[in-house]
């Protein structure tokens, strides 16, 4: 029932003090749930018919059809907005996580092994003249060297320095020469003057963007080359991301498993902006990102 005996009771007692003569009370209904009650009143005894109470009867089912689907949609955005929320809070403590890693690993490992080497490099050239001592310290400097490298490339993959140091342009140009070196494919960038200054967090974010979107067109593309541009205009950063490989498949662009995809989808909408994916067989796939900056002018050298 829309109204209890009780509580219909005192509606029927308000209106008839108030004058009204005819009552109707139709609840609002999804399936076996009461969402509300749609309440008729007239002066006039008999003005409800019957053809009118059911017609309003009909109303009330569209009426929470309606009210309910609302509900299930806005309960569907607020669950996606604490989706997304969370996802970006677990993007920001990943990427907390990283830098802090890369820190440690280079203050603290990076010095142990900088001290061996220099025990190492102690004990070749005070035995320089002793074959065996001499020749196993230079392979256990190799060694040595091999593992600093390494470790130069976890810290690098972990957090490049070169991000917070010189800024996203520099950063973007370091990992496009790391794509030709790794994969062969060659980088076309153009991107606008180093003096511009873009916030840190969107600047972690298109960097981790052009990662992502190099790694799905070494993993699937099957390109020979890509194309990056970045233009800033007034207070919004554009993205171009162009590859001359197979092209993505329309089915793809949406799929659940395309994890890549969805990686970047979400830290487009992180910073509440827009992405445009586009695909042409044979002809290569094309990624637009628009997003909105603050930009200013960085520190010129002295």
């Amino acid at each position: 029932e829309a109204l209890s005996d009780e509580q219909m009771s005192g509606y029927r007692g308000v209106c008839m003090q108030a004058g009204f003569r005819s009552l109707a009370v139709v609840p609002i209904r999804y399936r076996d749930q009461v969402l509300g009650a749609i309440h008729m009143a007239d002066e006039q005894e008999g003005a409800l018919a019957q053809k009118k109470i059911e017609f309003i009867e009909q109303l009330a089912v569209m009426v929470g059809e309606a009210i309910y689907r609302f509900s299930a949609e806005e309960e569907l955005r607020k669950s996606r907005e604490e989706l997304r929320n969370l996802s970006r809070y677990l993007r920001e403590a990943r990427e907390s996580e990283r830098t802090a890693i890369a820190r440690e690993i280079h203050d603290e490992l990076g010095q142990i092994i900088t001290a061996l080497r220099l025990e190492l490099a102690w004990i070749r050239d005070t035995y320089k003249d002793h074959d065996v001592i001499a020749n196993k310290s230079k392979s256990m400097l190799a060694l040595v060297d091999a593992t600093i490298q390494t470790i130069q490339n976890i810290i690098t993959e972990l957090r490049p320095g070169i991000l917070d140091v010189l800024g996203l342009f520099a950063a973007i140009e370091w990992q496009a020469a790391e794509l030709k070196k790794m994969s062969g494919i060659t980088c076309d960038l153009s991107l606008p003057s180093e003096d511009v200054l873009v916030d840190a967090e969107i600047s972690t974010n298109i960097f981790r963007i052009i990662q992502e979107l190099f790694t799905n067109i070494v993993r699937y593309s099957q390109a020979t080359n890509v194309s990056v541009q970045i233009e800033i205009k007034k207070d919004r950063l554009f993205l171009n991301v162009i590859d001359n490989g197979i092209g993505i498949r329309p089915q793809d662009i949406s799929s659940p498993v395309s994890f890549g995809i969805i990686g970047v989808r979400e830290r487009v909408y992180a910073m509440k902006g827009e992405m445009h994916i586009a695909g042409t067989s044979g002809m290569g796939t094309s990624v637009t990102i628009e997003v909105p900056v603050h930009v200013g002018q960085s520190a010129q050298p002295e």
